[in-house]
């Protein structure tokens, strides 16, 4: 605890940095996906690359998680995140448009809820979660073959 005020000035500052540090990895992974234009291999590639994400900085996500749920950190990480986090819904939106699916919007609300409670679960259970079962089944679901015969 010490040291880490030795580059940060408060809990606050390094709440914001981590904040900000799991805004600019979602940035990175957010250019690679924009890149790809075909809206089924682009969920395919979003959904790939969160699952890798979760597994790759575990310990990243535990910190973020750890202080989003602190109650004098809570405004700061909506601050941090909320624009990042309406990006990703309004490019899910997008993509569930281009292909079909009867209402986007839930779908895109519904997506996004299920990758927060996947990472909430595979931080509260660690090993234990199904990670990979679940990447399966969220590829399955979200494949061509399922999506287009549920249009």
């Amino acid at each position: 605890k010490g040291l880490a005020y030795n580059y940060f000035e408060s809990k606050q500052h390094l709440a914001e940095a981590i904040f900000k540090n799991i805004i600019d990895v979602g940035i990175e992974l957010e250019k690679a996906f924009d890149a790809i234009e075909d809206p089924f291999k682009k969920l395919n590639a979003l959904i790939n690359d969160t699952f890798d994400f979760l597994q790759r900085d575990q310990k990243l996500w535990k910190l973020y998680t750890t202080f989003a749920m602190q109650t004098d950190m809570q405004q700061i990480a909506v601050s941090a995140t909320n624009e990042f986090a309406q990006r990703f819904i309004k490019k899910l939106n997008v993509i569930f448009k281009k292909i079909g699916v009867k209402n986007p919007v839930m779908e895109s609300l519904f997506l996004g809820a299920l990758f927060d409670g996947i990472s909430l679960d595979y931080f509260f259970m660690n090993e234990e979660y199904p990670l990979q079962k679940m990447r399966k089944f969220l590829l399955k679901k979200y494949s061509r073959e399922e999506l287009l015969k549920n249009k």
